[in-house]
């Protein structure tokens, strides 16, 4: 939503009548950390507005940024909790907005609320893996019965949430293009626009401005990653590779170069264009280095997409060394016993396994099994893939006594958590 000058001091003016919005943005002046925000508001342009307004309060503090979820359909909310479990949250973000805003008067309306449900039934076996692992806040916005279906959906997340506000920001106008009451309750707007194609509103926005290139860069790889988030791979490349090229002449060694060229290879990858995708993941891990040396964690992460790449490929020998140098990394920035270095293990057991190398991945897969049972509890869906790796490789060695009760056991994790 693109606001005027006198719509901006409008909505400040109006957002300033509300205690409960001050006392949110107090919450977000205080805290560090991961925390749990639930926004109710009347509409989906009231949670634009909001979001909006709190992503320029941090930004004026320089206190960081907001990254947005926003699926199109209940079907992709569902799948949240999936998505926040394996989100890798940028430097920098102070906060992840998962927002859906569905009225009660709305067709739609039974369709959402069981997605909300079945959302944080869900999220609720993950209170402590978020508590523990999300380094930012996060916040969900959706209309008020959305209160009732979290409390009764997830309780366990639900007690240690941080700060409920309900948020109804109204302005009056004698006109109504400048502003008029901001709110029509329970109308659908085309400015609640899914993410990427928001995304790319704020880079037509800025477009063409002399300095600003790089920020249209961010904006375009913000829509490229949305997009692929979607698996709307053809848009995801086509947004990346322009942010890719504006970043190539204005920034070429910077960290958004390093990010965009990092998604872009997973785009490529996804799409099977197996070359450009090597090009852009070794250019994404050198940025890296020269940023942050040889040791750093965000080089793991490079080493093990790059690495990832040259197994589908059947490249073992240049991958394992990759594998194994990330590896050292993340037991030297975490120590032994981190989730980080279980994935690192797993990778690694897998390509043993891949090299018929069975005697050296098995201790791995166990020792990545014991690391995510210490971290999440023995019941974790985590714990569950490991399980299913531990029970894959006994199964391929014939030892089906052994695989049975374990494969068992990650079928009933799986179930407890998701349901039969």
């Amino acid at each position: 939503m693109n606001l005027s000058a006198e719509r901006r001091a409008a909505l400040d003016t109006a957002l300033a009548a509300e205690g409960d919005w001050q006392a949110l943005l107090r919450h977000f002046d205080l805290s560090r950390g991961f925390s749990f925000v639930v926004l109710l508001v009347d509409s989906r342009e009231n949670a634009e507005i909001c979001r909006e307004a709190l992503a320029s309060h941090l930004n004026e503090r320089g206190a960081g940024s907001i990254e947005r979820i926003a699926p199109a359909t209940p079907e992709a909310f569902r799948g949240l909790p999936s998505l926040l479990r394996y989100t890798e949250v940028e430097s920098g973000v102070r906060a992840l907005w998962a927002e859906a805003v569905v009225t009660e008067g709305d067709p739609a309306y039974d369709e959402w609320r069981r997605a909300w449900r079945g959302c944080f039934a869900a999220l609720n076996p993950l209170r402590n893996i978020l508590q523990r692992g999300m380094p930012c806040a996060l916040v969900f916005a959706g209309a008020p019965w959305i209160q009732v279906a979290i409390r009764e959906a997830a309780p366990d997340l639900w007690s240690v949430r941080s700060a409920v506000a309900r948020v109804s920001p109204r302005v009056e106008s004698d006109s109504a293009s400048v502003l008029g009451q901001i709110v029509e309750q329970g109308r659908p707007s085309s400015a609640d626009s899914p993410d990427p194609e928001f995304a790319l509103q704020m880079a037509e926005t800025i477009r063409g401005k002399p300095g600003q290139e790089v920020q249209l860069a961010v904006a375009l790889t913000r829509a490229g990653r949305g997009f692929y988030e979607r698996y709307q791979t053809k848009q995801s490349i086509a947004a990346l590779k322009e942010a890719y090229s504006i970043l190539e002449s204005h920034a070429p060694h910077s960290r958004e170069m390093a990010n965009c060229a990092s998604w872009l290879g997973s785009a490529f990858m996804r799409s099977g264009e197996f070359k450009p995708a090597e090009e852009t993941f070794r250019r994404a891990l050198r940025v890296d280095e020269e940023l942050h040396g040889p040791d750093d964690v965000r080089v793991a992460t490079g080493l093990s997409n790059l690495a990832q790449l040259l197994q589908d490929t059947s490249r073992f020998s240049e991958a394992e060394p990759m594998i194994r140098r990330a590896l050292k990394i993340d037991e030297r920035a975490y120590g032994p016993d981190h989730p980080d270095v279980a994935i690192r293990l797993s990778n690694l057991a897998q390509l043993l396994r891949a090299t018929s190398r069975v005697s050296e991945a098995e201790p791995m897969m166990r020792r990545a099994l014991e690391i995510d049972e210490r971290a999440y509890g023995p019941d974790h869906p985590n714990v569950a893939i490991d399980l299913s790796n531990l029970a894959e490789l006994l199964r391929a060695t014939n030892r089906l006594s052994e695989a049975e009760p374990i494969m068992r056991r990650a079928l009933e994790i799986d179930e407890r958590a998701y349901g039969p």
